[in-house]
């Protein structure tokens, strides 16, 4: 299980207020991630009275949901952070949406038991997260640079969840039909400073506990930025960036859910199936 002390919680407080002023500048993986998952809530027929969206900044998914349907629903907007019990009475909520923000969640298990706690009976929770090889890379390249200049190994980027995780979490807290599946965008940079200078204007740079307290060497900096650009080249000399996005969708169980078949229970015989049709 993942250390709840993983993150320094003052630090990711900091990050974001300084980020907070600017965002929309650097914010368009949050705009195409919210598009995405506003689209992936109403693909189903749904009239949703009661919504909730979980982050940290006051920025809400209302304008994207009018925009796919008229919608006139209590809406909740909640700031989550490590160790606070989520502000939802139990079973209250229709849907609850989360963009981008739960993977500066360690305890993922805790939370999402909370959110299918506040979802009423058959309600719906969708989520986009940073996960599976996003910004490996850069992890890299600075893992190598810190190896090479002595200056002491340093976690420099958080731990990603995988596909495979993130949808055994579902399951773990309790939801039913849970489904997770993945989407990379990709980004190019004139040079791994510039797409540093990114992260920090989404409020996504580094704040591990176990980070080094002191700033990175230039030495440092410079050699990892030329072993990124050799890790991730782009045309006319620049880099790329890969975000891995992960959608979670789970429901709160009901009795009216489809439920999947017990074995042995299928309509049709693999060896049927399997039969030369000639």
């Amino acid at each position: 299980m993942t250390s709840p002390d993983l993150f320094d919680a003052k630090a990711l407080r900091l990050h974001r207020a300084r980020a907070a002023a600017d965002f929309a500048t650097y914010g368009f993986l949050y705009e195409a991630s919210a598009e995405m998952l506003v689209d992936r809530a109403f693909d189903i027929s749904r009239k949703f009275s009661a919504v909730a969206e979980l982050g940290w900044r006051d920025q809400s998914f209302m304008p994207a949901l009018k925009a796919k349907l008229n919608l006139d629903a209590a809406y909740t907007q909640v700031a989550i952070s490590e160790g606070q019990a989520l502000p939802l009475a139990p079973a209250s909520q229709d849907l609850i949406l989360s963009n981008l923000c739960l993977h500066w969640i360690a305890d993922l298990p805790g939370l999402l038991a909370q959110i299918k706690a506040a979802l009423k009976p058959d309600g719906l929770f969708v989520a986009t997260l940073f996960g599976g090889e996003t910004l490996a890379a850069l992890h890299q390249a600075f893992l190598q640079a810190d190896s090479e200049l002595s200056q002491g190994a340093s976690p420099r980027v958080a731990p990603r969840i995988g596909l495979q995780d993130a949808a055994g979490l579902l399951q773990r807290a309790g939801f039913a039909l849970p489904v997770a599946d993945i989407q990379t965008f990709e980004a190019s940079y004139a040079d791994p400073i510039a797409l540093m200078h990114d992260l920090r204007g989404m409020a996504e740079t580094n704040a591990l506990t176990g980070r080094l307290k002191t700033f990175t060497r230039r030495d440092t900096l410079m050699r990892a930025a030329q072993l990124y650009s050799q890790l991730e080249p782009a045309e006319d000399g620049r880099c790329l960036a890969k975000f891995d996005v992960i959608t979670l969708t789970g429901w709160a169980p009901a009795p009216t859910q489809q439920k999947p078949l017990k074995p042995g229970q299928g309509k049709v015989s693999l060896v049927d199936f399997l039969k030369d049709p000639k």
